[in-house]
């Protein structure tokens, strides 16, 4: 668990002094002195640290500083196929039905089979969406035949469609700051009749049931159990449910990014455990605030993706890196790399800059 220290969003203000020069005026400019020289070796730690564009094809150089330490992971991943949404850079978000259809959203709705074909698709009024979530597999018996209900998230708005044929069942969602109300939805986790959506323009989560009733805030600070809340410096706030037989099932993994780290919440709301720091290096995350975007399979492992170096990695529980997919195979400039965790193993990685979204397998299929 990495402990980061509060910052405040805005500048401090300090009393107002209505004498010119003495004391106080040579602190303030001594102080301002110094602000402007540790703005300055900010500033030029920023230039010299800010990893080199991407360009389509190749990976960052800052990501071969830690070519020794790639090359010593012995899960593989490669590219299996993908999956030519037609979207281009409209794609915004990207689930995986119990059935093992994709469905890819934006300006509108689309369902592919496993190999790829799109099979349905329907207009998203009010639109473009900005994230999409299903019934969890397994939660019911509608769910396991495929079916069940698709949540597609808006800015402030929630809709739901039936998974079978994309009808509009009903939506809910008001417009506002604070616990229930939604600015920036940005991710959408579904788990029975829980509801959690990630919130990242009010900087919590909300739990909701699915007929839209209000729950509780999650992700705020607290400083009666000590969580230090979520810092969320760009609208990038993803959730994912653990479920299955982890020993953490139906708990809440929260990628908190400003902390760089990922963050597990029990049933109650309340933070059990956190993994991640801060580094440029595999092991950690990189840029200002990383992860943007979490998935987990059944038995604990969880997926991250990461902006500024466009790469994917496999945590274990622990949040040891088990395998690395890097920025070779993302467009220049992608940030939101939307995942998905399939039952049989496969990484979903759904890349924003060019609409595609690829399915990586692990080499070794007994490494499941």
């Amino acid at each position: 668990m990495r402990n980061g220290g509060w910052r405040d969003d805005g500048f401090g203000t300090g009393r107002k002094d209505g004498k010119k020069g003495g004391a106080v005026g040579r602190l303030a400019s001594a102080g301002g002195a110094l602000f402007l020289a540790l703005m300055l070796g900010t500033a030029a730690w920023v230039v010299v640290s800010r990893p080199a564009p991407n360009i389509a094809g190749s990976p960052s150089p800052p990501a071969d500083l830690d070519s020794g330490r790639i090359a010593s992971l012995t899960l593989k991943y490669s590219l299996a196929r993908t999956i030519q949404t037609g979207m281009g850079k409209g794609l915004r978000g990207m689930a995986l039905l119990p059935d093992g259809r994709v469905c890819a959203v934006g300006t509108d709705a689309r369902i592919f089979d496993g190999e790829g074909r799109l099979v349905a698709s329907w207009p998203l009024p009010g639109g473009p969406a900005s994230c999409v979530a299903v019934q969890a597999a397994g939660v019911s018996d509608e769910a396991r035949t495929g079916f069940g209900e698709i949540f597609i998230g808006f800015p402030a708005r929630i809709k739901v469609y039936a998974a079978e044929d994309g009808r509009l069942q009903r939506e809910f969602g008001e417009e506002g700051r604070g616990p229930g109300r939604l600015r920036a939805v940005t991710s959408l986790a579904v788990s029975g009749k829980d509801l959690y959506i990630a919130d990242a323009g009010n900087r919590m989560v909300h739990h909701f049931l699915t007929d839209g009733t209000f729950v509780r805030v999650i992700g705020t600070r607290d400083r009666t159990t000590g969580a230090e809340g979520l810092v969320v410096p760009s609208p990038h706030l993803d959730i994912a449910i653990l479920a299955g037989s982890s020993g953490f099932g139906g708990r809440l993994l929260v990628a908190n990014p400003g902390r760089h780290r990922i963050e597990l919440y029990g049933g109650d709301g309340r933070l059990v455990s956190s993994w991640g720091r801060a580094s440029i290096g595999v092991d950690g995350f990189c840029g200002c605030c990383n992860p943007t975007d979490i998935a987990a399979f059944p038995d604990g492992r969880v997926v991250t993706s990461e902006k500024g170096i466009p790469r994917v990695k496999l945590h274990d529980a622990a949040g040891n890196v088990l395998a690395y997919i890097g920025p070779s195979f993302f467009g220049t400039g992608a940030a939101g790399i939307d995942l998905a965790a399939s039952p049989s193993g496969e990484i979903y990685a759904a890349d924003p800059s060019s609409g595609r979204i690829m399915v990586f397998a692990p080499e070794d299929r007994a490494a499941r």
